[in-house]
């Protein structure tokens, strides 16, 4: 159950928000091989004055996170960070410079998913 939460500067368009959307959970379903009906994708959008990098305001940046349930493979792994990036920059015209993927490796015993079961009860 892949969870992706992207944090950007405000001022996006609707069309341009949607698109990274879809182009983040097809990355997610892409390299990691993560069914399409288990990936959550979020996406907040911050002032710009609330954002520092390096000390400076930069606009055109982005932070996604991603929780995945620990597994993947470094080369995997490797795919989605590259993903991630290729699709901030396209749909969001993100600086690559001024992007950062985290990904956190969860334990399925601490991954909740349906009806408040962890992953781990529910066979991953």
């Amino acid at each position: 159950m892949p969870i992706v939460t992207a944090i950007i500067p405000a001022g996006q368009t609707l069309l341009a928000r949607q698109a990274f959307l879809k182009a983040a959970t097809q990355a997610v379903v892409d390299s990691v091989s993560a069914p399409i009906g288990s990936v959550r994708v979020y996406l907040q959008e911050v002032a710009h004055e609330n954002v520092l990098i390096a000390g400076e305001a930069i606009g055109r940046n982005a932070l996604v996170t991603v929780a995945l349930i620990t597994g993947r493979s470094d080369e995997a792994k490797a795919a989605l960070i590259a993903a991630m990036n290729d699709a901030a920059i396209e749909h969001l015209g993100a600086d690559g410079n001024q992007v950062r993927v985290v990904l956190y490796d969860i334990p399925s015993s601490d991954m909740g998913m349906s009806n408040g079961k962890s992953a781990k009860s529910m066979g991953r």
